[in-house]
């Protein structure tokens, strides 16, 4: 009897503990990585601006997807669709197009989760080269404890697929010179 005592008293305090941790994330959703290349702004920012090319850096590429792309590149309504076997079909969206600086998107990773703000910015820099900060963020409130849990790993997931995708950028780039 003592040990179902114990052992229900232990999953209280986990539960505790849980509820605890998920009110201290933050309720909205915001990711941003950067990087500086050594490289002109207009062929990063081209590289960015069509989803022909994102085939090649994909920062959620995954064996067997799918994609189709559809639209005038470099220009709002320019989409690319992928769909994977396991998880659906997703999109990702050009929404506005501020040439050759600023680039914002839609992005949604499965047609039953929300659908996500995605923005590139590029910044030449004085000293040479281009930065680029890729954010992605989502200004409605993730509902406490479990939305919160969701997005935490939405932003761990993310952080590490968008700085991969940008650290292969210009190694795509040099292929495809």
């Amino acid at each position: 009897m003592h040990s179902l005592k114990y052992t229900f008293f232990g999953l209280l305090i986990a539960v505790a503990l849980f509820f605890l941790w998920a009110l201290s994330l933050p309720a909205s959703l915001h990711v941003q990585q950067s990087k500086t290349y050594q490289s002109d702004i207009n062929p990063l920012f081209s590289e960015l601006s069509d989803f022909h090319e994102w085939t090649d850096w994909f920062p959620w590429m995954d064996e067997g997807m799918e994609f189709e792309i559809v639209n005038a590149k470099a220009s709002p309504g320019h989409k690319l669709y992928w769909t994977h076997p396991e998880q659906g079909r997703g999109y990702i969206e050009i929404l506005s197009i501020e040439k050759p600086t600023k680039i914002q998107q839609n992005l949604q990773f499965n047609e039953s989760s929300e659908v996500l703000k995605s923005n590139f910015r590029l910044i030449e820099k004085q000293t040479g080269g281009t930065e680029i900060t890729w954010t992605i963020s989502q200004d409605e409130k993730y509902p406490y404890p479990l939305g919160r849990v969701r997005a935490f790993v939405i932003r761990k997931m993310s952080e590490k697929n968008m700085q991969q995708a940008l650290d292969d950028i210009p190694f795509h780039l040099e292929l495809s010179n």
